[in-house]
């Protein structure tokens, strides 16, 4: 008959405190990073305040720009630095959404800074005539020391239903484009209509 120690349990125990301490202590250490994950839900985004009363459109190369596009579709996609209209040569259109928190620094502040919690989603559809977004673009103000090279936003590429993440986090292609409008907190706001732009104080 096989005997059971029944001091296991403790000794398993006892050996495991400390790895768990050990582990512990690694997480809180000074240089290793611990990002807590926050979930996005972009629900009904529709019925938030709309930024552009009408489709913007956007150059090719930054239409590549925002899915990552491998370097066979760059090559493909060749940077007419006046304006190339072709939808067949990769241009797409833009309609943007903000939620509440948002709203004021979007579409009143000449030099905005959005409060933790905001959300820009930006729509980017085929042709301006598209009844569905080919895929969601969204930026995420998150807590301070987040992304301080990019104003602690947080970059998310969505399928067009917004219920799939293709990729999130500090995207290097996001951040590149967007740190050009470091004045303006990162945001670009070109959608905007002239007579709102014309308003921003």
């Amino acid at each position: 008959m096989m005997r059971i120690d029944r001091r296991c349990p403790f000794l398993c125990l006892a050996l495991s405190l400390p790895l768990l301490c050990a582990a512990s202590l690694l997480a809180a250490t000074p240089g290793v990073p611990v990002t807590p994950v926050v979930p996005l839900s972009v629900t009904g985004y529709r019925h938030w305040t709309r930024v552009n009363s009408t489709p913007h459109p956007m150059q090719s190369q930054l239409a590549l720009l925002c899915i990552t596009p491998t370097q066979e579709q760059l090559a493909s996609q060749p940077y007419n630095p006046h304006i190339d209209m072709s939808a067949e040569r990769g241009q797409r259109f833009v309609t943007v959404y903000v939620n509440p928190i948002a709203s004021h620094e979007m579409l009143s502040a000449k030099k905005p800074h959005f409060p933790k919690g905001s959300l820009i989603i930006k729509e980017k559809m085929l042709t301006a005539t598209s009844p569905t977004p080919e895929l969601l673009t969204v930026m995420r103000k998150r807590e301070k020391g987040f992304n301080p090279a990019g104003g602690d936003w947080e970059y998310f590429v969505l399928d067009g239903t917004g219920k799939r993440v293709q990729s999130q986090g500090r995207l290097a292609a996001c951040m590149s484009c967007h740190a050009t409008w470091k004045d303006t907190d990162y945001v670009s706001r070109a959608y905007l209509d002239a007579h709102v732009r014309d308003k921003l104080r």
